[in-house]
């Protein structure tokens, strides 16, 4: 064969191929697409999936279904996913807290970019440090003088050992050189009570469950600790602002299984970002005081990568089981 028929079949194959591609793409979906989740159901979480599947169900002409499995912090909805064909029908959420943990207990065949495939950047919860409305200090450095002055312990209540807010505290602590204890209970609610109580001096719950009581006068938050103030409390200032450089909060995103088609990740992408603009989704993210970023999947990976080696050091620096 001559080296010009070689290159017309060369340029030929990769025609084949790319168009191939672009069928794919263009037939998609062509049945039910199932969402799985590693949350139960109910709660903000799963109802951030359910406003966009109805959104999704819209756009595509299919039915878009959220699928919950809790469990094995969330093992055992990435093993489903990690087991459906990767056409796109099968899709999955991942939330930040479960990257570190997941390829430490099983092997590098769960870590966050071998396991699956990152799709979009779905909802940031920003993390409030709050106090009772009755304490005598109203920022960070006011918080530390009064531990100093008073002598009580610069505590604060988490949502459990080994969660974001434990490893946010943690990241306080390395910055600042502060004895910053952690108080772990089973959620936020049980911590917020023990913080209006003044059981505990201080509590870092995800803004969303905090905002009422900061509203109703019961709680007053001393720093978000976000890259830049939460539209839904635009007074408390960050923990950055007060010079504490740490930037922590718990975050999801949508995912599909290994290895799936560009063209069909683009595509899905396209149309998430799309579904978030709608007015149902904003609706339901300033309600539950949640954050959307519109960030390119190499942002995302960027996102996952950092995120997932911060939470790694953490776990090891402090003997953290994990399972």
């Amino acid at each position: 064969m001559s080296k010009l028929n070689l290159r017309r079949y060369g340029i030929l194959a990769f025609a084949s191929v790319f168009c191939m591609t672009n069928v794919q793409a263009d037939q998609f979906p062509s049945k039910s697409i199932r969402i799985i989740t590693p949350g139960p159901p109910g709660g903000i979480t799963d109802g951030t999936l359910r406003v966009l599947a109805a959104e999704l169900t819209r756009a595509w002409g299919q039915t878009v279904i959220v699928d919950n499995k809790p469990g094995g912090t969330g093992l055992i909805a990435l093993q489903a996913l990690m087991a459906a064909p990767n056409d796109g029908h099968v899709l999955g959420m991942q939330v930040s807290g479960f990257m570190s943990v997941l390829p430490l207990a099983h092997g590098s065949r769960y870590a966050p970019l071998e396991a699956a495939t990152p799709i979009s950047f779905l909802s940031e919860y920003p993390l409030v440090l709050a106090t009772a409305s009755s304490s005598p200090f109203n920022t960070w450095k006011e918080f530390v003088d009064w531990s100093k002055r008073t002598g009580a312990k610069p505590s604060y209540g988490t949502s459990g050992v080994g969660g974001t807010t434990h490893m946010a505290g943690v990241q306080i602590k390395r910055s600042t050189g502060v004895d910053l204890q952690d108080i772990p209970y089973k959620g936020d609610s049980p911590m917020i009570t023990d913080v209006i109580g003044k059981q505990i001096p201080l509590g870092m719950p995800v803004i969303g469950s905090a905002l009422p009581m900061i509203r109703g006068g019961q709680l007053k938050g001393i720093a978000v600790v976000s890259t830049t103030r939460v539209p839904f409390a635009p007074d408390i200032a960050t923990l950055k602002e007060q010079g504490v450089d740490v930037v922590f909060a718990p975050w999801n995103y949508l995912q599909g299984p290994a290895q799936m088609d560009p063209s069909v990740v683009s595509r899905i992408a396209r149309d998430v970002a799309t579904a978030m603009n709608s007015k149902a989704v904003k609706d339901f993210y300033q309600s539950n005081a949640l954050i959307w970023k519109d960030m390119s999947r190499e942002q995302l990976m960027s996102l996952i990568r950092t995120d997932t080696e911060t939470g790694q050091s953490i776990i090891r620096e402090l003997n953290i089981p994990v399972k």
